[in-house]
């Protein structure tokens, strides 16, 4: 798969995601002269997971700083939502894919039943009853 780069939601001119779940920064602002000034070349920025094991960036816009999910990030660029559904889901249940041909867009209940995820839950409550 080729990757290809499209502007984050939001954040349009600083930063740019792909299709293979990378995000980089493209500009920043300069207090120093008062004004926006382009990379020469993009940087990469550093991913970290969180305790429920989705991949997050810091993303900074005149001094404040916003959390995003990577994943979130890539749907809103690469995928279509015509019917406004707010989730977006793993098909192959591996949160730290967040290639755009693994994601989709969902609601809750249908997220909240995909896959193994309810085999999962009785696992871990069964588990923490014996």
């Amino acid at each position: 798969m080729k990757e290809e780069w499209r502007p984050c939601a939001g954040f349009e001119g600083f930063y740019e995601v792909s299709n293979t779940g990378q995000v980089r920064s493209i500009a920043v602002y300069s207090y120093k002269y008062k004004r926006v000034i382009k990379r020469k070349s993009p940087k990469l920025k550093v991913q970290e997971t969180n305790r429920e094991g989705y991949k997050r960036v810091t993303l900074s816009i005149y001094g404040v700083q916003y959390h995003c999910a990577v994943h979130r990030l890539v749907a809103e660029a690469f995928i279509p939502n015509p019917d406004n559904l707010p989730e977006v889901n793993h098909k192959d249940e591996n949160r730290a894919n967040n290639s755009a041909d693994n994601l989709e867009w969902c609601d809750r209940l249908y997220n909240s039943h995909y896959g193994t995820c309810r085999q999962k839950i009785s696992l871990s409550v069964s588990r923490k009853v014996e």
